[in-house]
């Protein structure tokens, strides 16, 4: 999914392509620590990760991702 909306992204010559990729690398490290502690773990998914998550599906798409749209819609007028 990631590596699609980038493409998009760079196809369209985005300004906020680069922060938009740390902000992706950024999500895959956390997502990383968050499965390596759960195999280390008890095995089970503790309130943090689904806190996260839905931290970051509210903060992402609708804030960076929606910009995004709006630069594409803007461009496409």
């Amino acid at each position: 999914h990631f590596a699609e909306e980038e493409q998009h992204m760079e196809s369209m010559a985005y300004p906020g392509l680069e922060t938009h990729r740390r902000i992706h690398v950024d999500l895959v490290n956390k997502y990383t620590k968050y499965l390596e502690e759960y195999k280390q773990g008890s095995g089970a998914v503790n309130n943090e990760i689904f806190m996260f998550l839905k931290m970051w599906l509210a903060a992402h798409i609708n804030g960076v991702d929606k910009k995004y749209g709006e630069y594409y819609h803007q461009k496409s007028a």
